[in-house]
């Protein structure tokens, strides 16, 4: 079951910035690095092709005070969050893999126009009512752990 402050604030599905009552836009992505670094990072998606070659790069950028800081990720990474969190004020994003009975992928259905779950049992399941009934946690994420996907 969902905390009774998050079932509040998602009445109509999504989360609600308290400070400025709007939901909460924001994406995740891989970062690309030299180093050994390549750690998620969190913030607003920023896709330019300004460099000579014409190729889109994708960066997330989290603006601290007066700078912005950011960090080029891999574009097949990244994800936007869903507006959802679990009890464990867990965020859901956009290719997390859920716990339950069938390991769950969270994706956006353009043609719903709603956050979906893939290998689910019943294929129509939206997020919000998984979310709902059964507060799953998330197990991993489809860049990192797709043989979560296939347990059961």
């Amino acid at each position: 079951m969902i905390s009774r402050t998050t079932l509040e604030k998602n009445e109509r599905g999504m989360i609600l910035n308290e400070e400025r009552g709007m939901r909460e836009i924001k994406f995740r992505g891989k970062q690309i690095s030299d180093f050994t670094d390549k750690s998620w990072r969190y913030g607003s998606l920023c896709i330019t092709n300004w460099n000579k070659d014409k190729k889109k790069r994708y960066f997330i950028a989290k603006g601290l005070g007066n700078y912005t800081f950011e960090h080029e990720v891999i574009p097949e990474s990244v994800g936007q969050f869903t507006g959802l969190k679990n009890k464990e004020e867990e965020e859901i994003y956009e290719g997390d893999i859920l716990s339950g009975d069938f390991p769950d992928l969270v994706f956006f259905d353009e043609n719903r126009g709603q956050w979906m779950l893939r290998n689910s049992e019943n294929p129509d399941d939206t997020l919000w009512e998984i979310m709902k009934e059964n507060n799953p946690g998330v197990m991993g994420n489809i860049h990192e752990n797709p043989e979560l996907l296939e347990q059961k």
